[in-house]
């Protein structure tokens, strides 16, 4: 499992690269093949050594129930008859999924000490050649190949000096170097080598700067007021709390003075003597513009998303409404929709409710799974933030709180960030999610026994005999038989 598993994580951030520079359809099929063999590897895979307490290897019951619930929806809806065709349920049944194997094998990832340290290690190596492209491409701009590509799929991130790096969009590319940086900080502090993290984290952060995405800004601000929350609470980390707090304070005053000093302008502009020539200068466009307050365009365009996603739940509430991109831009649709593409934009065809760009992660729930959809996939996030957080202040594994850390930390990136872009649509993003989500219900499943046994404890009554004494003092899960009457 863990040679699958690492070549999938080293092939995922750079695969939207691969695509561009070297085109081939294959590539998509490549993760899923190696995703696949990971988890048939980890299906196997047994540990005759493991303890009593070890044995159960599966995450959290209730969560991965709701889990499970929130995949066969999305299976049931990906043969709606309201889709155009079966094959759009086909190609929609690789998005179902991907995420439950992702979930179980970050479970089995969980148990193992080696391969999780391997994962950490895998994300934080290739978040440094990401942001390194991306401070590249930020100087630099778009290569030949990346700027014909984006001409005929996205031309407005040309025009914006938008900085994408490796990665299928810069609201993509802002969500991973976050995952990085938390990792990068988490590690920080517990104990890890601070000048390399350091860097790495500021490395980061500018790079998420240079997307000029509002929305990944703020919601990895969130993320980091929790990270920084859940270290002061931890006795062993709050002393880097502290420090990360001051950071994070540092951070805040810097974006307002960039915010202040930033004249208001056409972000549209940006590319044709508008007062930007690079991506710095661009992001300070955009991020200029939150100076208008509630009369900010993108601002009014997402209360206006949460309108239409009122309006959709109450004209398909049992989902597929399926107006994203439809009408407007069929081609992008093939990377926007949840359930899949085939035959959108067929003049024969007619969603159930008005197309729109994909700008919303919540209304693609809203509109392809419905309410019950909305709501499992609401619960799973926040029941993966509390076991997050549980993890992250409880556990005594200190690499299991590592990572539990910077998944809270992320769980409330995504859920933030999901109010101003489809963010879950996107493999990069959902994958290291799931993933995340079966590493720390199992971790949390570790907690429980603990509590069980106390429990226990207080309901019987009677002292143990002279003879369990000694043991139970050494081993609070002795077998030992009751005595003979």
């Amino acid at each position: 499992m863990t040679v699958f598993l690492t070549l999938y994580l080293l092939v995922l951030p750079f695969l939207q690269y691969l695509q561009i520079h070297v085109p081939s359809k294959a590539w998509t099929l490549v993760p899923t093949a190696l995703l696949l063999a990971a988890a048939v590897c980890a299906v196997g895979q047994r540990d005759p050594d493991d303890g009593l307490l070890s044995e159960r290897r599966s995450p959290a019951f209730g969560l991965t129930a709701v889990v499970l619930a929130f995949v066969g929806l999305a299976a049931i809806e990906t043969f709606n008859p309201g889709l155009p065709s079966v094959t759009l349920g086909l190609r929609g049944a690789r998005l179902v999924a991907e995420p439950v194997l992702l979930y179980f094998i970050g479970a089995e990832v969980a148990r193992h000490g080696d391969t999780r340290r391997r994962v950490v290690n895998i994300i934080l190596w290739t978040g440094v050649v990401v942001v390194a492209y991306a401070l590249k491409q930020g100087v630099s701009g778009f290569d030949v190949k990346e700027r014909s590509f984006y001409r005929h799929t996205f031309t407005i991130s040309a025009q914006e000096f938008r900085v994408f790096s490796t990665m299928a969009g810069a609201s993509v590319l802002g969500h991973f170097l976050a995952l990085v940086a938390f990792l990068a900080m988490a590690r920080i502090a517990y104990g890890g080598r601070r000048l390399p993290g350091i860097l790495l984290t500021v490395a980061c952060t500018y790079g998420i700067l240079l997307t000029g995405q509002r929305g990944a800004m703020l919601a990895t601000f969130a993320g980091a007021l929790l990270f920084t929350g859940l270290a002061l609470l931890r006795p062993e980390t709050r002393g880097v709390g502290r420090a990360l707090a001051a950071g994070v304070v540092a951070i805040l005053v810097l974006f307002v003075v960039l915010v202040v000093t930033t004249p208001v302008q056409d972000r549209r502009q940006a590319g044709h003597g508008g007062g930007a020539t690079d991506a710095l200068q661009a992001a300070r466009v955009k991020i200029a513009l939150l100076k208008s307050g509630g009369h900010e365009t993108s601002l009014q365009l997402r209360v206006d998303r949460l309108e239409q996603l009122r309006d959709a739940i109450e004209q398909a509430p049992a989902g597929v409404g399926t107006g994203l991109n439809l009408l407007i831009q069929p081609g992008r649709s093939q990377q926007t929709t949840l359930l899949g593409t085939s035959g959108f934009g067929d003049p024969t065809y007619h969603p159930k409710v008005a197309a729109i760009p994909g700008e919303l992660y919540y209304y693609t729930l809203g509109s392809e799974l419905g309410v019950l959809g909305l709501a499992l996939w609401l619960a799973i996030a926040l029941i993966g933030l509390v076991f997050a957080c549980r993890v992250a202040l409880r556990s005594t594994d200190s690499g299991a709180s590592l990572v539990a850390l910077a998944a809270a930390a992320m769980i409330v990136v995504i859920l933030v960030d999901s109010f101003a872009v489809d963010a879950m649509s996107s493999a990069e993003v959902a994958a290291y999610f799931w993933l995340l989500l079966g590493m720390v219900a199992r971790w949390h499943v570790q907690l429980l026994p603990r509590r069980t046994r106390d429990a226990a404890t207080r309901v019987t009554r009677s002292p143990p005999p002279p003879a369990m004494t000694k043991t139970a003092r050494g081993d609070s899960t002795s077998m030992s038989a009751p005595p003979s009457r």
